[in-house]
């Protein structure tokens, strides 16, 4: 069996909710619970990712001419 409880669980509140029998907001309270976890970075790891992006973003933006065709 690959699905752990708290997957079979979550399946089972999401058919309760769709046949109407769970109302919205315990169904949130189930999503909530199937949430993966916030990874948290530094400083360092920010400012890398930031000049990656930024980096990319400074490059021209080549556009083919589709008109050549």
């Amino acid at each position: 069996m690959s699905n752990n409880i708290l997957d079979v669980m979550h399946e089972t509140a999401k058919g309760l909710a769709d046949a109407g029998v769970m109302d919205v907001q315990t169904m949130r309270k189930f999503d909530a619970l199937c949430l993966p976890e916030v990874e948290q970075y530094g400083a360092s790891e920010k400012e890398a990712t930031y000049a990656a992006a930024k980096a990319v973003a400074d490059k021209p933006l080549v556009i083919p001419n589709l008109t050549a065709c």
